[in-house]
């Protein structure tokens, strides 16, 4: 079954919280202690370098940047790993209940982005190391830790996401296929009805679990990308006294994160809605039309009513719905942070 590839899942990530075994919580704790001893050896070999001279735009973009993988990484150990081990077991449970027509390749695409995150942070690590050796590890080694971390978790969650949808296409594929047929019952309306229900609860158990690390990781793209465009702006020239490899290197990084943290989840996200708003207009249509099938048309009726109490609704840490218009929202945004920027270098 596609549900196998939960325990690849769980398998790579049991060291960030996705796993379900129960003495974890002490190697949390542990874990977490030990990141933050990383956290202070990064700040104290920065004492002395040109962090603390960066203007104040810069200073505040980098100050947040930290903050934002400071938060997911508690979320991660900590959150997750203690306190929502019952919502994991739970979305995993969820899952399993609903049959599918067919199988996906999961595992392909899965390590198809894993591979492609694993090499790009290897190479952008390599191509930095050769330019600054042991003074890079001491700044930044940490840095590439949290964003693997932001990395795995935005995957595991497009996985799911990925999961979730081709559920939901399968449900709206059963109705069509026996309305074809002529073969809707109220017992395969009832089924239909009882899998929604179920997909709904997973909804929510998949926002409470990955609903912050989306919000971590929109941020984390879109002040990255603030950061450079601050640079660009005031000071061009500090981009190109970087060799070329090491420009490549960072702006394929901050791809990356756009594509999978912002672009697949959203995209994710609001085609299991129109999945959704499908099959009720599927619905809608058997109701008001004269074909013959054996189920009334006031069951159906009943079902659409039922049904339509399920809609899903994905949230990045309950602050905004996830949906297409999001796209426009952070880059109109970023829009206007540019132009506060531009009006800041003329004056």
């Amino acid at each position: 079954m596609d549900h196998n590839i939960l325990k690849s899942i769980f398998l790579i990530g049991s060291p960030f919280g996705l796993c379900q075994n129960k003495f974890y919580k002490l190697f949390a704790i542990g874990f977490f202690l030990l990141y933050n001893v990383g956290i202070i050896v990064k700040f104290h070999a920065r004492q002395n370098s040109s962090y603390w001279t960066l203007s104040s735009m810069q200073f505040v973009l980098r100050l947040l940047l930290n903050c934002d993988l400071y938060f997911h990484n508690f979320y991660v150990f900590i959150i997750v790993g203690i306190t929502k081990r019952n919502q994991l077991t739970r979305l995993v449970t969820n899952i399993k209940k609903i049959k599918l027509g067919g199988l996906s390749q999961y595992h392909c695409v899965f390590f198809g982005w894993y591979i492609t995150m694993v090499a790009v942070l290897s190479l952008n690590f390599y191509i930095w190391w050769t330019c600054f050796k042991f003074d890079f590890i001491r700044f930044y080694l940490i840095e590439y830790f949290e964003m693997y971390t932001q990395f795995f978790f935005i995957l595991s969650a497009c996985i799911i996401l990925r999961m979730l949808l081709f559920r939901y296409k399968y449900q709206k594929q059963l109705i069509l296929e026996e309305s074809v047929m002529k073969q809707i019952t109220s017992l395969n309306m009832h089924d239909i009805e009882i899998n929604l229900v179920i997909l709904k609860r997973t909804d929510s158990t998949f926002n409470e679990i990955f609903g912050w690390t989306i919000l971590y990781n929109i941020f984390f793209a879109a002040i990255k990308t603030l950061i450079y465009l601050d640079i660009a702006v005031k000071n061009y020239s500090t981009l190109v006294t970087h060799s070329t490899s090491q420009f490549v290197s960072q702006i394929t990084l901050l791809l990356l994160f756009w594509v999978i943290c912002i672009i697949v989840v959203i995209r994710f996200c609001d085609s299991i809605i129109e999945e959704f708003e499908g099959l009720i207009s599927l619905a809608y249509r058997f109701e008001n039309c004269d074909l013959d099938l054996i189920i009334d048309k006031n069951e159906i009726c009943e079902f659409i009513k039922n049904v339509s109490q399920n809609r899903p609704k994905f949230t990045a840490g309950r602050y905004f719905v996830i949906e297409m218009t999001l796209i426009f929202n952070i880059l109109d945004s970023m829009t206007t942070f540019l132009l506060i920027v531009l009006q800041f270098k003329e004056n």
